[in-house]
């Protein structure tokens, strides 16, 4: 409405769309007439089409003058003009053309969908510019073959759901989160080839994405990921990383549900000691470079179910799931936070298969730290068998020794080492005479909770020591040849020597 053909390279077809054919020189021409009544239909269209190479106008299209709806088709290739682009509604690039912003390298802001038709290339060249999704309701894109861009920013509450299409997009430069998540998913996910530490601006529980999200990274550099799931922020940390190459690509997801839903068992049955539990509602996956090894730094909040005392929360690990022997095994018990949030992480690269984590806890656990066993002599000698607690100190540990007829118990109290010895001579046990000992361990307990100990046990043998007695003459003449011995005794051997002045050879 409102608007007048003077020239066959724009009009309006029967369905109210305004198409627009380059001229020969490369330009746009709007036909004259009032377009403000036009731009304010949300229905409005304009196509840009044509077989030559074309610079879009000025304006309409600029912040002040915004688009609608805009198409790009026909063979030519569309080039950005030397202002910025705003559209309020879609964005639509066929597939026999494309959207050129290395002129000028302006910015885009879209309200709609962004819908790149292409299935073979890139129909979207970005320059340095900045692509911004600000609209008000759900936006998508629907992309047939990987996008790029040079800076992304979303500021839509309502998200961007970048799986409409059958592919994702990639990020060379930044990726700002600033309001709503990127919704993704495998094949459809945000790449980001800048191998910057900060190649991602913002990410927070408002903003994150929602779905994978890969990153180039440099061998021991650090790299936060702001994934998430639904309305679940579930940032992770991967730091001194090593691959075989560097720079190459890490992905990392958050699920906002029980590991079970991924086929990840969490039976009783499935907690390698000490884990004693894991979460029953989130967990991470991470597809690492062939070989690559990495720390891992998870973060916990108040959904997470680890709040309250500082003992229980030193009690958080990382666990990681290994799918050969279907075991959650502890990875990781550096712990940090408050009463409500905090991260729990490794402080040795995690290098086992499969990279899927979540957050466990140990219980309070006593284990004999050795298969071997011991031998003392019955003269004070002390047998040192190692054992392993975990929990929070100070523990209390009951053992007790027997050599089937007779049984001795002991108490060990305020334990603050989770590596403990203990120490036990013969006299301790009952002597040499009923030998060997096991010895067990009977029960433990921290400042707060009883637990549970092993069921290994080691042998000690307590050997006899003898006294050597001389038998032989007190006297002897000079010459003269005489024989001294001791009592033999299994399993002993002596040295003979002179006291003071040698009156002889000692013949053995």
């Amino acid at each position: 409405a409102g608007l007048t053909t003077y020239h066959d390279l724009g009009h309006v077809d029967g369905s109210g769309k305004l198409i627009l054919t380059a001229t020969a020189a490369g330009m746009f021409v709007f036909p004259g007439g009032e377009y403000d009544n036009f731009m304010s239909n949300t229905s409005s269209t304009i196509e840009f089409t044509g077989s030559t190479d074309g610079t879009l106008p000025l304006k309409p299209g600029n912040f002040y003058k915004p688009y609608q709806n805009v198409i790009f088709s026909g063979t030519g290739v569309k080039y950005m003009s030397a202002e910025n682009l705003k559209i309020l509604g879609n964005l639509t690039i066929k597939s026999v053309t494309s959207l050129n912003n290395t002129l000028y390298n302006k910015n885009i802001t879209i309200l709609g969908n962004w819908v790149d038709e292409h299935t073979t290339l890139a129909g979207f060249q970005p320059g340095t510019g900045m692509v911004t999704f600000s609209g008000t309701t759900a936006q998508s894109m629907n992309l047939g073959y990987t996008e790029n861009f040079y800076n992304l920013t979303i500021n839509n509450s309502n998200g961007v759901n970048v799986t409409a299409g059958s592919a994702g997009l990639t990020v060379s430069h930044y990726l700002y989160l600033t309001a709503g998540n990127f919704i993704t998913s495998t094949g459809k996910l945000i790449t980001i080839t800048n191998t910057s530490t900060s190649a991602i601006i913002g990410g927070s529980l408002s903003s994150f994405v929602d779905g994978p999200l890969c990153k180039s990274i440099i061998s021991g550099q650090p790299f936060t990921f702001p994934v998430g799931d639904g309305t679940r922020f579930g940032q992770i940390v991967i730091s001194n990383t090593t691959t075989s190459s560097s720079p190459d690509y890490w992905t990392a997801s958050y699920f906002n549900a029980n590991p079970t839903t991924g086929g990840y068992l969490t039976g009783t049955s499935n907690l390698a000691s000490p884990i004693s539990g894991v979460s029953d509602n989130e967990y991470w996956a991470i597809t690492r470079p062939s070989g690559g090894t990495a720390n891992i730094k998870l973060r916990w909040d108040a959904s997470s179910g680890y709040t309250s005392t500082s003992a229980l929360r030193s009690r958080l690990r990382v666990v990681e799931y290994e799918s050969v022997t279907s075991l959650w095994s502890e990875r990781g018990s550096s712990v940090s936070g408050t009463s409500t949030s905090g991260t729990v992480g490794t402080t040795t690269p995690v290098s086992a298969n499969d990279f899927i984590f979540t957050i466990g806890r140990i219980g309070v656990t006593a284990t004999i730290a050795t298969s071997s066993s011991f031998s003392i002599c019955d003269n004070g000698e002390t047998a040192s068998i190692p054992v392993t607690l975990s929990g929070t100190s100070p523990w209390t540990l009951k053992y007790q020794t027997t050599n089937g007829v007779t049984t001795k118990s002991f108490t060990q109290t305020g334990i603050t080492n989770s590596n403990y010895s203990i120490s036990l001579a013969g006299s301790d046990m009952g002597g040499y005479s009923a030998t060997p000992y096991t010895l067990s361990l009977v029960s433990v307990s921290d400042a707060t909770t009883s637990g549970v100990v092993t069921s290994n046990t080691v042998s000690i043998t307590v050997k006899q020591t003898y006294t050597p007695v001389i038998s032989g003459s007190a006297v002897a003449g000079t010459g003269e040849t005489r024989t001294y011995s001791t009592a033999s005794h299994s399993g002993s051997s002596y040295t003979w020597a002179w006291s003071g002045t040698s009156g002889g050879t000692i013949t053995p």
